[in-house]
């Protein structure tokens, strides 16, 4: 663990110094250290148990900061997406065949929420599909292993959560910058929601308790597109997105 913590300040170090005369070859590097802190980090709680949850979430916070700052500092999505690809393959990596739902999705939701802020300050596209793509692999990973329907309702809770996070981070842009949405945030943002629906409706027993969810769902995305509509009226595209999913969910 501390040889992973030192090399990745190492590679950090080494991609800040040759930003200037290497830029590509740079984002390789630094991407690699924020990797190896990730994975040093990880490690340390969810293989080795020498720290506890809470330093955890404090230490991959931090980490997630410092991919914040210098993905902006590099203004490079190039950056930023390296280094979610090597934060949601840590869990993987890392596996002990230990049933940790609470650390692994928090964990998840620390990466999306760095997203989010990513996305207040840059019109990132391809790293909002590695977010989505990411979170869906880590729920699917841990479905396949650990599921059961005593963790139902925790699991259902947490799909919400995710679901909404990366929804807020595909219009805050929107909203706070006055960006327009494209098509190819459109397509995400449908693939999100068909991953949504078919997860939950495979958990779910009842059809009732299905149609009930999606109407709550429903709803919700109206407000949205109202609230959408009020503060970007320009981003026509983000109308047609909220618009769609709204009416695919009052079909269900």
């Amino acid at each position: 663990v501390g040889l992973g913590v030192f090399g990745g300040i190492v590679l950090l170090a080494l991609g800040g110094y040759l930003h200037k005369k290497y830029k590509e070859y740079s984002y390789f590097l630094s991407g690699g250290g924020l990797v190896l802190l990730y994975l040093s980090v990880y490690g340390a709680f969810n293989f080795y148990h020498l720290i506890g949850q809470v330093p955890a979430f404090i230490c991959m916070s931090i980490v997630s900061a410092l991919g914040i700052v210098l993905a902006l500092k590099y203004d490079s999505e190039v950056f930023a997406g390296l280094s979610h690809i090597g934060a949601f393959l840590t869990p993987f990596f890392l596996s002990t065949g230990e049933n940790k739902q609470f650390f692994l999705f928090s964990y998840t939701l620390i990466l999306n929420l760095a997203f989010v802020i990513l996305m207040s300050r840059k019109n990132w596209n391809r790293l909002y599909l590695i977010n989505v793509i990411g979170t869906w692999a880590i729920v699917y990973g841990w479905m396949a292993q650990f599921y059961s329907s005593a963790v139902k309702t925790e699991t259902i809770i947490w799909l919400s959560i995710f679901y909404v996070v990366l929804m807020v981070g595909t219009y805050v842009a929107s909203v706070l910058k006055k960006q327009v949405s494209t098509h190819e945030r459109l397509a995400i943002t449908i693939l999100n929601s068909a991953l949504l629906f078919i997860t939950t409706y495979i958990l779910f027993d009842s059809k009732n308790a299905t149609s009930l969810y999606f109407l709550v769902a429903a709803i919700v995305l109206f407000g949205c597109m109202l609230m959408l509509k009020r503060v970007s009226p320009i981003d026509t595209v983000g109308h047609y997105t909220a618009d769609e999913l709204v009416s695919k969910r009052d079909e269900v």
